[in-house]
């Protein structure tokens, strides 16, 4: 490992084997260093520094920063789909959690989750490149929903239209050169999208308003 080398927030919290809201919270006490990076402010750590706080435990480590305020839920973000033509891969992975309010937590918590949206092709749904869009995973969908549709393992949000024969994956854009997907094929439907909320100002994932 170089020890000149600058960490990203999500490096360093695999080496510290720690959630990224506590080393957030650890670098704002000056229990840890931190560089921002960018234009943005992106943190960035030096190797240095977190191989000195593996060997010397900050104080109250094991008390992790992962907590819910009380009119929010925390919701994890498991990865980016397409608005556009399908293109990502679609994950099951955990890449962080963002705060939402409660209010938006209609039905169990745990068939909630966020993707990051990639692409203009629902830009009239609400949707917009970057943004973090909120999905429910529901036991049925009807005509009209906007939905996230994974086909040959990639990921799509589009509108969702089912036929006798066929089911069509609709943008909703006035952009021409997003088309329709038209399919016979199996389609596996992961979730409808509840609401999207606005990239913030930094790749960090931190407690987000909602809007």
């Amino acid at each position: 490992m170089n020890n000149n080398e600058l960490l990203t927030l999500k490096k360093a919290c695999k080496l510290l084997n720690c959630h990224p809201n506590t080393l957030r919270k650890w670098a704002d006490d000056g229990k840890v260093q931190a560089i921002r990076f960018g234009k943005r402010g992106d943190r960035r750590f030096r190797t240095q520094d977190i191989v000195k706080s593996m060997q010397e435990p900050i104080a109250e480590k094991e008390q992790e920063i992962h907590y819910e305020k009380e009119n929010e839920v925390l919701i994890p973000l498991r990865g980016i789909a397409s608005c556009g033509t399908p293109e990502f891969y679609a994950q099951d992975n955990i890449d962080d959690y963002i705060s939402v309010s409660r209010s938006l937590i209609k039905d169990e918590r745990d068939r909630y989750y966020f993707l990051r949206a990639s692409g203009t092709s629902m830009l009239q749904a609400g949707i917009s490149d970057s943004s973090f869009v909120l999905v429910f995973q529901k036991d049925y969908y009807e005509n009209g929903d906007d939905v996230v549709a994974v086909l040959d393992g990639t990921a799509c949000i589009k509108r969702f239209y089912k036929g006798k024969s066929a089911l069509m994956l609709m943008p909703v854009t006035n952009d021409e050169s997003h088309k329709p997907i038209v399919t016979n094929e199996n389609v596996h439907i992961a979730g409808k999208v509840v609401c999207s909320i606005p990239v913030p100002n930094s790749d960090e994932i931190q407690y987000i308003p909602v809007f």
